[in-house]
């Protein structure tokens, strides 16, 4: 029996240092993805959320001086 995958691809966001970064993760190779900071001033940027489509599309949000 083979695994599973419900999807090709997996997101990450984070918080570090008052900026939002996020990254891909190729679930099948376990590899990453170089993490990219979300653009503009970094000004207390709080807990990132992301949202993806099945064709690609991704929304990072965040809060900032909070």
């Amino acid at each position: 029996m083979k695994p599973f995958l419900f999807t090709k691809r997996v997101f990450a966001a984070w918080e570090k240092a008052d900026q939002v970064y996020f990254q891909g993760i190729n679930p099948r190779l376990f590899t990453l993805s170089p993490s990219i900071a979300a653009p503009g001033d970094d000004t207390n940027r709080k807990p990132p959320a992301m949202a993806a489509s099945g064709d690609g599309q991704m929304l990072l949000v965040w809060t900032e001086g909070t």
